[in-house]
């Protein structure tokens, strides 16, 4: 790979083929490529050289960045991958159709409702990414992409700059970000934190409301100028109030969260919380593709004292509602299951599995070989889904292995590969695990049964993100981008039904007589009827719900923004309980008489 990136048609960068170049930028290029372990296209973004030569940076630029590509929520841009290719850092994300926002706002600023449409989501994507310690630190219109239903994506985390590293005496201050929209604390060098996120989302929505950035100047000097020292012009919109203090020199004087943010515009504009539809924002004279990397504008993993920041597992009795006993766990927690006697916690960013005694609450730990995404466990053993390197040699995105463990303790009994599972869910027959487009049917001695294809058209596959198996059929729902539910004949290996959501789903649980899909965006659990495929209730939880899980009488949502826990009677499709605890919620999982809770580190 050449220093200046110049990577022509065909070439191979680990296991991507490039296509096509689709833009440059000051530290790296984005090409169109093709993913040759999983046939689709994504787009490549490829670093500066220069920037790899640091093997500090590139140490925590391929930590963080896994963290980073962690974060699910409907409104980022999904991070496939981020690795080193011959001295080069690369990261493979989502390949996005539609326009960004700065090409649309060439044609002019948007209207009320649409500018508030666009802050909502963008603020909400901030708050999740702020919840998990990121700092995105550069939030500007070419950074937000729209595809064609009006769905807003923040793009480009990464690092730019290592927030943590701390200047020595003398050394000049760096200007994070694009001077149009940067803090006035990063400007002056000071310590950056949400906040500052916060700034530049309030320059983004003055620019939709105008048509123009909130400090135009003749030059560079006199915009950072204007940010430490002017007050933002009026627009005379009812808005005006609202912008000043989210343009606030003090990062304590603004809005602390997208969103207050959003709320307090919606209210001064006059425009009620909607439904979050998908209808296009602003409709493009033609479609651009565009293609920006998810994970390259200054990240912040933030830190609990001098300690690294750990995950919780929290008990609740389902009797009081109430907590009774946590215990810390491996940080970013992604997957918990209920064994006999045990509790079992997938840790990212640790790489560990965590057993924790349900009596007891002692802890013990199974390094993986890989980044654990979830855990099942099947009479008296806990299937340990890893993503593992791939034959290419680049980054974890290419495989994965489940390895099964005796939940009493004891070595791992066997391991397979099962290429990229995303999901997993268990049966009486076995497990069921979701690759990139298909369904993988594993029996209970590891070898793979049956594969099922949901035969999505390819230049509309969305990820199969959720499994969930009940009701006599599995379950696998598609990512943020798909809107779809497949219910699969478990018996006939065939999809019986493929039913459209009008939302963006997150999560998916089955019980006897129903199945429930989260709607993130839309802070609401559907009931969906096993029989027909119908929508029979809609319930209001707290903000972005994350995950679900079912219990006797009971159905819970976790609610990653709140900090909290929704707890639903399915007799009446009613919220009974809200659970309020101190860090955001995760995973969840039923059984041994209690709710199991992975919280996150913040």
């Amino acid at each position: 790979m050449s220093r200046e990136h110049e990577l022509g048609r065909g070439t191979l960068v680990v296991h991507y083929r490039v296509e096509a170049l689709l833009g440059r930028g000051g530290m790296s290029v984005v090409y169109l490529a093709e993913d040759l372990l999983l046939k689709r296209h994504v787009a490549l973004k490829v670093l500066a050289p220069e920037l790899a030569e640091n093997a500090d940076f590139r140490e925590r630029f391929l930590a963080e960045s896994r963290l980073a590509a962690s974060l699910d929520h409907a409104n980022v841009i999904p991070v496939y991958e981020a690795g080193d290719s011959d001295g080069s850092l690369f990261i493979a994300m989502r390949y996005v159709e539609g326009s960004d926002l700065k090409v649309q706002l060439a044609d002019g600023p948007l209207s009320d409702a649409q500018a508030v449409a666009v802050l909502d989501q963008i603020g909400s994507a901030l708050d999740a990414a702020h919840e998990r310690g990121l700092v995105h630190g550069d939030v500007k219109p070419s950074n937000v992409l729209i595809d064609g239903r009006g769905h807003a994506y923040l793009a480009d985390f990464g690092l730019t700059r290592l927030l943590t590293d701390e200047r020595s005496p003398g050394d000049e201050p760096q200007v994070l970000g694009t001077i149009d929209y940067v803090a006035p604390e990063q400007i002056r060098g000071d310590q950056v934190d949400g906040r500052a996120d916060l700034y530049s989302l309030g320059c983004l929505f003055y620019e939709c409301l105008t048509g123009r950035q909130p400090f135009r100047r003749g030059n560079d000097a006199a915009v950072l100028y204007a940010h430490l020292e002017d007050d933002p012009p009026a627009t005379g919109r009812p808005a005006d109030p609202v912008i000043r203090r989210a343009l606030a020199k003090d990062p304590a004087d603004r809005y602390q969260s997208g969103g207050d943010l959003a709320r307090a515009a919606r209210a001064a504009l006059g425009i009620a919380a909607p439904h979050r539809s998908r209808k296009p924002l602003v409709v493009a004279a033609a479609a651009i593709v565009v293609a920006l990397a998810a994970v390259t504008a200054a990240v912040l993993l933030r830190h609990e004292g001098s300690g690294e920041p750990r995950g919780r597992l929290i008990r609740i009795d389902p009797r009081t509602n109430k907590l009774t006993k946590e215990v810390a766990v491996g940080a970013g927690p992604t997957g918990v299951a209920v064994a006999p006697g045990s509790i079992w916690v997938t840790s990212l960013a640790d790489a560990d599995v965590w057993r924790v005694d349900s009596a007891s609450f002692s802890t013990a730990t199974v390094p993986a070989q890989g980044s654990p995404i979830g855990v099942v466990t099947h009479g008296g053993t806990a299937y340990i889904v890893t993503t593992v390197a791939g034959p290419y040699g680049g980054g974890s995105g290419g495989q994965a292995e489940v390895t099964a463990v005796p939940t009493q303790g004891g070595r791992a009994l066997h391991a397979i590969r099962t290429g990229s599972t995303l999901a997993v869910a268990n049966a009486a027959n076995g497990l069921w695990l979701t690759r990139q487009y298909d369904v993988v049917h594993v029996d209970l001695t590891s070898e793979i049964a049956s594969t099922i294809d949901v035969r999505i058209p390819l230049r509309a596959r969305p990820a199969l993100a959720g499994i969930a198996v009940g009701a006599g059929s599995v379950w696998v729902l598609s990512d943020a981008d798909g809107h779809t539910l497949w219910q699969l004949d478990p018996i006939r290996r065939r999809v019986e039904r493929t039913i459209d959501l009008p939302f963006a789903p997150s999560a998916v649980a089955a019980a006897r007589n129903a199945v429930w899909v989260t709607a993130q965006l839309d802070d609401e659990v559907a009931r969906i009827d096993p029989a027909t495929g119908r929508i029979a209730a809609t319930i209001g939880v707290g903000r972005e719900p994350l995950a679900v899980t079912t219990g006797p009488g009971a159905v819970w949502v976790a609610n990653t923004v709140d900090r909290s826990i929704s707890r639903i009677d399915p007799r009446t499709n009613r919220v009974t309980a809200t659970i309020a605890i101190d860090r955001s919620p995760t995973a969840l999982a039923s059984g041994e008489g209690a709710l199991w809770v992975a919280t996150d580190a913040s």
